[in-house]
């Protein structure tokens, strides 16, 4: 049975009308602000929704292959299970889509690297291994070629920290480590990703002192609009962190 049939003409025509407005604010619905806040978990998704429905419409648009990449890796973490490992594989794929539109922009690249967990908490030489340094390495030289600066030289810091948390014998330095992630610092000196790796890395190599300043420069940094809620938490992790140095 139709049911829009049992409708009298006004309400069917109010029906279809309030419709099409719907749909049409769905649609000019801004995902850049949207993401912006972020930290309000339903705009962040309302925002990967959008770029992923934008590049099934037009497998050719570069800006919402990238940035859903990006928004994939922000919200996997904040998941689990199964909804871990879809973010995850979108996000890589995204991220393929966006290299393979423009090999030579750095977006694609940095957010194909993110995506394999380089700048994860839970990093490791093990991630190296599964992952794959090689490629790792590959894309975020591939990001410094493109843009030295890209996203105030955060590049440097997943390239610093790749090569810290990996052993030599699979292709791991520590001192390009800590020569990557003091060249993201040339790049912003506030850097807060930079000031926190670096700081790990120092900690790990008992420089304790170094450390400290390093954590109580981030503690003190100026929040970069673009990375402010990652910044946020940055600095409370610093904040406990310091705590914890004799």
């Amino acid at each position: 049975m139709n049911w829009t049939r049992c409708l009298p003409a006004s309400c069917l025509i109010a029906w279809l009308i309030s419709g099409s407005v719907h749909t049409l604010q769905l649609t000019n619905e801004d995902p850049d602000a949207l993401w912006t806040n972020r930290e309000e978990f339903p705009s962040a998704m309302r925002a990967l929704e959008i770029w992923d429905r934008r590049l099934k419409a037009d497998p050719k648009d570069f800006e919402s292959a990238w940035k859903l990449a990006r928004a994939c890796y922000w919200i996997r973490p904040r998941v689990s299970g199964r909804d871990a490992d879809r973010e995850r594989t979108r996000g890589i794929d995204a991220a393929r889509r966006a290299i393979k539109l423009r090999n030579n922009s750095p977006e694609g690249h940095f957010w194909f690297a993110l995506n394999l967990g380089v700048l994860r908490e839970t990093f490791n030489w093990e991630s190296a291994l599964k992952e794959g340094f090689v490629t790792i390495e590959r894309a975020l030289k591939a990001v410094i070629k493109a843009n030295p600066g890209f996203e105030n030289g955060a590049a440097h810091v997943a390239l610093g920290r790749l090569h810290g948390k990996t052993p030599s014998f699979f292709g791991g330095s520590k001192t390009k480590a800590e020569e990557s992630l003091r060249r993201a610092l040339d790049v912003d000196s506030e850097n807060a990703l930079a000031l926190f790796f670096l700081a790990e890395f120092l900690i790990d190599r008992d420089r304790h002192t170094e450390a400290r300043t390093t954590l109580e420069r981030l503690i003190a940094a100026q929040v970069r609009p673009q990375w402010a809620p990652e910044s946020r938490e940055l600095q409370d992790r610093a904040s406990r962190l310091v705590q914890t140095l004799k």
